[in-house]
């Protein structure tokens, strides 16, 4: 309590396996653990006044989680890792799929400073797991395939961390505080990239299984010096000044938004509205209705929308809106003459 300041949550909680024992849990205000431990307890107190009347306090059930239960009650890798942290169980009902991932990534290429295979050799591997989704039913496809990948990744990730912790720790009679903090902030970063990198790949598949033409962008423009994640129907055209503005569109792919949404509005300058991807369940009702006036459009998957965002639904497009636009303009470009393909 001595770290914590006015405004920050705080939840007690008490297992029913223990009863006698309680568990205190202090969020900073405005984290992304504040928004994730609120959503979780469903508490419902972000953002409300600080004096909340006492007959509007609730006592929240909260059963141990599961990674692949439904709508707003699922559980991301980050989730997971919150949860883990305050000795809460967590339930993983695709383990049984993780011998058959591994099978089928052993002998690729792993990264010599963190140890993973490519996120692009984990998550083609997940999708040749579930071969009754289908990527050209887009919504459900993205929520089922991140699904399952945030919870493989997480079983994956304690094996690799594993490894990495006993190099660095194991047989020592004296812990650095510098290798620990390296460590620490090095398995964190990588989580985070590869949530975001599981996304684009994710994104991609279903726009190749629908025949959205796109080019994925790994580098930053010349023209503009920015980095949209995709340009439809493709950077050659987008550099070409006699193209249609109109014809063109990107799409930004973000696993989780926090402040970083702003920076979508200036990528791909030529290209007036943006279209924004994402899968986080903590956006804030005025994030989303201020998102018009800085010309970008809200996407998600349908589930998501409908269950978490109801009440902003009519601001959020599904992945389905979002494609049935791709296809509208690359009908126009192909009766122009142009041949578009995705890379």
């Amino acid at each position: 309590m001595n770290a914590a300041t006015p405004g920050d949550l705080c939840w007690v909680a008490r297992r029913r396996d223990d009863p006698d024992s309680l568990l205190l849990v202090v969020a900073a205000a405005g984290s992304e653990i504040e928004a994730r431990l609120d959503r979780l307890m469903d508490t419902d107190l972000v953002g409300r006044q600080l004096l909340i009347p006492m007959d509007d306090i609730k006592e929240s059930s909260f059963e141990p989680g599961s990674t692949s239960s439904d709508g707003s009650e699922q559980i991301d890798g980050s989730d997971a890792w919150i949860l883990q942290q305050l000795g809460v169980p967590l339930a993983t009902p695709n383990e049984g799929l993780l011998e058959h991932l591994m099978a089928k990534i052993a002998g690729k290429r792993v990264s010599h400073k963190t140890g993973f295979v490519a996120v692009e050799s984990f998550c083609t591997a997940v999708r040749s797991l579930l071969p009754e989704v289908d990527g050209r039913d887009a919504d459900e496809a993205i929520a089922t395939w991140m699904q399952v990948t945030e919870e493989l990744y997480f079983l994956y990730e304690e094996s690799v961390i594993q490894r990495r912790l006993d190099d660095a720790f194991a047989n020592r009679t004296k812990i650095d505080i510098k290798t620990f903090t390296s460590v620490a902030s090095s398995v964190l970063n990588t989580r985070k990239s590869r949530a975001g990198g599981a996304f684009e790949s994710h994104l991609s598949a279903v726009f190749r299984a629908n025949g959205i033409a796109f080019t994925r962008v790994t580098k930053p423009l010349r023209s503009d010096k920015t980095k949209p994640d995709f340009l439809m129907p493709s950077l050659s055209l987008y550099q070409d000044d006699d193209f249609q503005t109109g014809l063109l569109s990107t799409v930004a792919a973000k696993r989780t938004l926090k402040e970083r949404w702003l920076q979508v509005a200036s990528e791909g300058k030529r290209i007036p509205t943006k279209h924004l991807a994402t899968v986080d369940r903590d956006v804030a009702s005025d994030t989303i209705l201020g998102m018009p006036s800085h010309n970008i459009v809200l996407v998600m998957p349908r589930s998501l929308r409908d269950t978490r965002y109801w009440l902003n639904a009519r601001d959020v497009w599904t992945l389905e809106d979002l494609l049935s636009m791709l296809l509208d303009k690359q009908a126009g470009a192909a009766d122009l003459g142009y041949l578009t393909s995705f890379s």
